[in-house]
């Protein structure tokens, strides 16, 4: 009897020692999928269409404010082809390094979920001039010395640590951008969902 009260108690406690159950799981992909579209399946983030920049020395005098390229340019570019993993992998250390936010205070209350978690790479809408490719973590390391060659290459995208609030209307990760050895940059990003639309606000916590 005791054994049975034991395991009943276990299974109450199991969402709070997780970092999502199930409910707050679907919605914390969630945020991750709405990231995604916002930020990455995004052409204006195609540095591609801008002139580039003057040098600094130039750069008052000139007035250079991201200036696009012609329109006969553009058309001619390839699409964008950004490789986004698919794997939410946990960091232990993520908690206890994080700096409290007003409204995200849950995340001290909770430990990193422990089961694997996966993008839908089906989830995502097709957009014209931009391809999202999807990788395994494991793929990543075997291709990523590749990849960063092909004319195309818009950089690779990684997520971790997602965390979600109980009612599901918050979330927190981190999220990766890989250009290459000298072009990085890691990010937490808080998200909160008002009036149905996922908010975002990002903190950069590493830049290479």
């Amino acid at each position: 009897m005791r054994i049975i009260i034991f395991l009943i108690f276990l299974s109450i406690l199991a969402p709070i020692f997780n970092g999502c159950n199930k409910t707050q799981e679907k919605t914390g992909l969630e945020a991750i999928n709405a990231y995604v579209e916002n930020n990455v399946n995004n052409i204006r983030y195609d540095i591609r269409i801008f002139d580039p920049p003057p040098p600094p020395e130039w750069q008052d005098s000139l007035k250079h404010n991201g200036r696009t390229r012609p329109d006969s340019v553009i058309k001619h570019l390839k699409p964008l082809k950004v490789y986004v993993t698919i794997d939410i992998e946990y960091d232990s250390a993520f908690i206890s390094d994080l700096k409290p936010v007003k409204g995200f205070s849950f995340v001290k209350d909770i430990k990193p979920y422990k089961a694997s978690l996966s993008l839908d790479s089906t989830s995502f809408s097709k957009k014209q001039g931009i391809i999202l490719e999807f990788l395994s973590r494991k793929d990543f390391f075997l291709k990523h010395e590749r990849i960063q060659h092909e004319e195309d290459y818009g950089g690779i995208v990684s997520f971790r640590n997602l965390i979600c609030s109980v009612d599901g209307s918050r979330a927190v990760f981190e999220v990766s951008y890989f250009k290459g050895k000298l072009n990085a940059s890691t990010a937490i990003v808080y998200a909160e969902k008002q009036d149905g639309t996922w908010i975002f606000h990002s903190k950069p916590i590493s830049i290479s």
